[in-house]
């Protein structure tokens, strides 16, 4: 079983928040943003993680207020997600 581990913080948000990743070091992922019926909005992140700890600042504050997802993927397999809140 991994130790992957995503979170957000603050969540929910009223326009900027921090995503941090764990334990994904020497992984090629891809991080986004997706709304609630699965449509990728914006891409975050693409890149080698170097850091056991990696971090990534996101301004959400041009989207409508509502439920979104980070989903955090490895060559299109997911690997984490996680529900991000925007109050606005």
């Amino acid at each position: 079983e991994n130790s992957y581990k995503l979170s957000l913080f603050p969540n929910p948000t009223n326009g900027n928040t921090t995503i941090a990743v764990e334990n994904l070091v020497d992984r090629h992922v891809q991080v986004c943003l997706v709304n609630i019926l699965g449509a990728e909005i914006k891409d975050l992140f693409d890149g080698t993680i170097v850091n056991n700890f990696h971090t990534i600042s996101v301004d959400c504050s041009s989207l409508s207020r509502g439920i979104y997802f980070i989903k955090v993927s490895d060559n299109k397999d997911v690997i984490l997600t996680e529900k991000l809140i925007l109050n606005k």
